[in-house]
């Protein structure tokens, strides 16, 4: 084997650098345009891309925000809807959820939000468009669905089955799940 020497070192590095910059060239220059050029070497063009299930919910263009005020009370949890905006795309709830009144009040948030309709639409959860800000035995959020209700639409059901308690740890004997449900109907105004 030989020696490493200063100048086979020197090569070495050399050529690392070399193929680094051929290959960023290659990724960068030569296969976007082979690509492009790809179905007329083949002499076909590729079948359009149809999309797969539900759209991504962007919140482009706001339609309306239906003021909700709807409060339910579980083992003095209080989570309450406060609006419906509903999008081109799909739709947002605005929320707040306030735990015991206490010195230390149990910091929580819903675990997950389920929607329905009566004609069985699946309505997919967002991230975009889905935050929580929470602070001792408050928090306050927004949960984007997609896609937006059907017109004939006239009533949505929100579900909320759980709240979790935020934290590393919950007080002694206490469950980091608070049993709900806090089972809403919101009549949509068209």
């Amino acid at each position: 084997m030989p020696r490493p020497t200063p100048a086979r070192l020197l090569y070495l590095v050399i050529g690392l650098v070399l193929g680094v910059v051929a290959l960023v060239a290659g990724e960068r220059y030569l296969l976007p345009s082979l690509g492009a050029q790809l179905p007329s070497i083949l002499g076909s063009t590729p079948p359009p891309v149809a999309p797969t299930g539900p759209s991504q919910f962007t919140a482009g263009q706001l339609d309306r925000v239906q003021m909700l005020n709807l409060v339910q009370e579980k083992d003095g949890i209080q989570l309450r809807l406060n609006t419906l905006e509903l999008y081109r795309d799909g739709f947002t709830l605005t929320y707040s959820l306030t735990s015991g009144r206490g010195a230390s009040p149990q910091t929580l948030e819903p675990e997950t939000f389920v929607v329905s309709d009566p004609r069985n639409t699946a309505y997919t959860t967002s991230s975009l468009g889905t935050a929580a800000a929470t602070s001792a035995g408050f928090t306050a959020g927004m949960v984007s669905f997609t896609p937006v209700p059907p017109a004939d639409v006239r009533e949505l059901r929100v579900t909320v089955a759980n709240a979790i308690a935020l934290g590393l740890r919950p007080r002694e004997a206490q469950s980091r799940v608070v049993a709900g449900p806090w089972d809403f109907q919101i009549p949509l105004q068209r």
